[in-house]
């Protein structure tokens, strides 16, 4: 994925018993904010809200946000 106004966002995802599985994925390109219909939000190539979120990202080490996004579309 490239150019997205939010590249890859993880929010409200995986269960300590079933987490979202989630590496080896590219995302470039994406600004540091953008206007959405809920307004303008900060942006990254991968964000994963951790308040809500449990991801198993399996060492990738890609760097991650953390910003939450609910009621976002």
């Amino acid at each position: 994925m490239s150019n997205a106004r939010q590249g890859i966002n993880v929010d409200g995802a995986g269960t300590s018993a079933n987490p979202l599985v989630l590496y080896g994925n590219t995302a470039t390109g994406s600004p540091s904010s953008a206007t959405f219909s809920c307004g303008t939000k900060l942006t990254s190539n991968l964000n994963i809200y951790l308040g809500d979120s449990v991801v198993n990202r399996n060492g990738d080490p890609a760097a991650a946000t953390n910003r939450q996004w609910h009621d976002c579309p």
